[in-house]
């Protein structure tokens, strides 16, 4: 092969550019230098260029200089100036070679810049519960972030901290006591949850029971036998039944990713003594707290944050510091990745900040929290989170799966291979429409929305994989062979091909900025783009019955081959046909 695959496009010639201007002694932020890819002309088309330009004296010669150093890219064919944009083409000898390494598997992440050991912390939910919808975001994207980072090449640890701790399991054991704990050897999810929520409003209503839950958490604190009996009866109830869902719903969370807020409490009370001699941790009104200088309250005073109240139980801010410590000390970790509600984003900055004073980060260490949107009712309003109404994550999939079960049942009569369909399709679309948006941007929740077939949809995609593995089974029954008797080559022939092949050389640089973004909606629509060329292609080429065979079966195979790889890593399994 005559040329290199290039490590990215984009980043290639933005780096041309950058260095002209260094040449030029012109200080520019790399990230005004935009490569967007063209509709119109050329591939590529950068901009932002003649917004830099403006009040620069020589700037025509600067352009020419910059047209001239992109020019002598190997990978580029021609670079024209149109409409104050500097288009570019590539040469289709580079996208041959690039569908050619692709073709044996050389998919070109280079793993070595990708060797960060990272934390991510993800769905954790909170115990005593079901499953809900509050849990999809953090639960799906956390997962999916989880096994990119892990594909180009990280070190990823992944981690459910769980809600397994606080004055919440003070109420709930005392609702316990209070019913009879004998009563409940068989004792359910729902009938834990159903608990939960009385005890809350008991909690919030009336002080003997405010005051017993206080004491009771303080016992659980303490170690009292009787008392963590019961609350590791309800931990391992909530945990079965998480581990469970997983299953169903293809996370990779397994019990050993699991670690509870409870795991930390043994190194709490070394943070308190340490703090306390760093003339960190004060003293005031007979609890331990921390002022941060940085930092203001709605009173417009120094915010201060409780680590132990005056009856000597830790508050969550303990709970968090300790995390973090372990997990930047004790695990290694250069990153800690967190989804979760953004409701907690002030908890997160302010453990970190105490961290940071504390001396527990070491350099080039940091946090990063992905925050993420609401996922709002028909309403157009948030679902809320603490009575009990929420649609549970079980029964979403229920739903799900007896909407497309009702349309399949008359075309499929095999009961076990609908089953397989029907639970692959609905496990399949839920994840999609999930990760397809925008983790910053609000959305409306509708069962209907999820099953579509249209646009940007799992239907959409896995009916464009199914209609590839099909052409490739007429080719093996048609010419009597394995695909894996195909030989490798790839030659662009039109437009159509060329459309699709310049898109699955992108894969590399979507791979890489969905990961280090925290976007899954990237790559959701890649796998989108990928599916939508294909079929324009399989429209208009006339693939089995032409001199191009080999060619062009080649492009369908890593066609397929890319689908099925992205849709892995969305933790999403593809159907050969249905």
């Amino acid at each position: 092969m005559k040329n290199k695959i290039m490590i990215n496009i984009k980043e290639s010639i933005i780096n041309d550019i950058y260095n002209i201007f260094n040449l030029y002694k012109i200080n520019i932020i790399k990230k005004k230098i935009i490569l967007r890819e063209s509709k119109l002309f050329g591939d590529y088309k950068i901009d932002g260029i003649f917004n830099i330009l403006k009040n620069i004296s020589n700037k025509d010669i600067l352009l020419n200089k910059i047209i001239e150093k992109i020019k002598k890219n190997k990978f580029i064919e021609k670079v024209i100036l149109i409409n104050n944009f500097i288009n570019i083409y590539l040469s289709n000898e580079y996208i041959e070679n690039n569908i050619l390494n692709m073709l044996c598997n050389k998919f070109n992440i280079n793993k070595k810049i990708n060797t960060n050991t990272i934390v991510i912390d993800y769905s954790s939910p909170n115990m005593a519960k079901e499953l809900h919808i509050g849990h999809i975001r953090s639960t799906f994207i956390g997962d999916s972030i989880s096994n990119i980072l892990k594909f180009i090449g990280n070190k990823v640890i992944k981690v459910s901290h769980i809600g397994d701790w606080g004055i919440n399991f003070g109420m709930i054991i005392y609702e316990f006591m209070i019913n009879g704990f004998n009563e409940y050897s068989d004792i359910s999810i729902y009938d834990i949850e159903k608990l939960y929520i009385k005890s809350r409003i008991k909690y919030l209503n009336d002080k003997n029971f405010n005051k017993n839950s206080n004491i009771i958490f303080k016992k659980l604190q303490d170690k009292n036998t009787y008392i963590t009996n019961i609350w590791n009866k309800i931990i391992k109830i909530s945990i079965m039944n998480i581990l469970r869902i997983y299953k169903i719903m293809n996370i990779s969370l397994k019990l050993n990713n699991i670690i509870g807020e409870s795991y930390y409490q043994k190194f709490i009370p070394e943070i308190i003594d340490d703090l306390t001699n760093k003339n960190i941790l004060k003293e005031y009104n007979g609890s331990k707290i921390i002022f941060l200088k940085k930092f203001k309250n709605k009173e417009n005073k120094i915010m201060g944050i409780i680590l132990q109240k005056k009856d000597g139980t830790y508050l969550y801010s303990s709970t968090e510091i300790a995390s973090i410590k372990y997990r930047l000390n004790i695990l290694k970790a250069n990153k800690i990745i967190y989804y979760v509600d953004s409701r907690q984003s002030d908890h997160i900055k302010f453990s970190y900040e105490i961290s940071k004073i504390a001396g527990y980060i070491p350099k080039n260490s940091y946090i990063e929290h992905h925050i993420f949107g609401m996922i709002l009712n028909k309403d157009n309003k948030p679902f809320k989170t603490r009575d009990g109404d929420l649609l549970k994550l079980i029964d979403i999939i229920k739903e799900v799966k007896y909407k497309i079960k009702k349309d399949l049942k008359y075309k499929i009569k095999c009961k076990r291979k609908i089953n397989n369909i029907v639970n692959n399709l609905s496990i399949g679309s839920i994840k999609y429409f999930e990760l397809s948006k925008n983790r910053f941007n609000n959305y409306i929740f509708k069962i209907d929305n999820i099953i579509s077939i249209n646009k940007n949809t799992f239907f959409y995609i896995q009916y464009t994989y199914i209609r590839i593995c099909s052409l490739i089974n007429k080719y093996k029954i048609k010419n009597k062979k394995n695909i894996s008797d195909l030989k490798v080559e790839f030659k662009i022939y039109n437009k159509y091909e060329r459309d699709l092949a310049i898109n699955i050389i992108n894969f590399e640089e979507k791979i890489i900025l969905s990961g280090n973004n925290g976007l899954p909606n990237i790559l959701c629509d890649y796998i989108y783009m990928i599916s939508t060329k294909f079929s324009i292609f399989y429209e208009k080429c006339k693939i089995l019955e032409t001199n191009t065979i080999n060619s062009k079966l080649n492009l369908i195979i890593l066609t397929s081959k890319i689908i099925k790889i992205s849709l892995n890593l969305l933790g999403i399994k593809t159907l050969n046909k249905i």
